[in-house]
């Protein structure tokens, strides 16, 4: 019993995770030009002085920054959103439910999902710098990568949809089994 009791914490932690997500983001923008040189650099990824972004981002670009990120991070809330449900079937000890099968494959789906977010954010980004960075030139700037992250994050998300597979087949043995006299 002790253990469920873990899992209904699990599923609050999750879900003040969910919570923070958009605080923390809304945080990030607000104050990127009090922010240290290695957060910056690290989550203002397209370009190679981001100290010149910083120094010359208007107000209005920080806002259009702010909801191009959101993409993301409304993801990342609804990844911890389907983590807490997990979690708290678990500690009502539901565990071989069709109900978590069906969590375990939308947490895949959510992953490539994050995936897709990120790049779409990465070009929405891109064309938001080309504007403030060089806002005389007539050129935009479209900004793609594929990191070896974003393979991990992939193959992560495979394996979690096959394990979702083998959880829903385990859940119609673990019915057929309750009804076999």
């Amino acid at each position: 019993m002790k253990n469920y009791n873990k899992y209904h914490m699990v599923s609050a932690l999750f879900r003040c995770i969910c919570a923070l997500v958009p605080v923390a983001t809304a945080c990030f923008w607000i104050f990127l030009d009090k922010m240290p040189a290695l957060v910056t650099s690290n989550n203002v990824p397209i370009i190679e002085n981001p100290s010149y972004l910083i120094a010359h981002i208007t107000a209005s670009e920080k806002l259009i920054a702010f909801l191009c990120s959101l993409l993301p991070s409304a993801v990342v809330m609804l990844i911890f959103y389907q983590l807490s449900v997990l979690f708290k079937n678990y500690a009502k000890q539901e565990v071989f439910i069709l109900a978590n099968a069906k969590i375990f494959r939308r947490l895949g789906v959510l992953l490539f999902s994050w995936l897709v977010a990120g790049w779409a954010y990465n070009v929405l980004f891109g064309l938001l710098l080309s504007t403030t960075v060089a806002p005389n030139v007539s050129e935009s700037m479209i900004y793609l990568t594929v990191s070896g992250m974003d393979f991990s994050i992939a193959v992560t998300a495979m394996i979690v949809v096959m394990i979702a597979g083998v959880m829903d087949k385990a859940c119609q043995i673990h019915d057929e089994n309750l009804h076999t006299i």
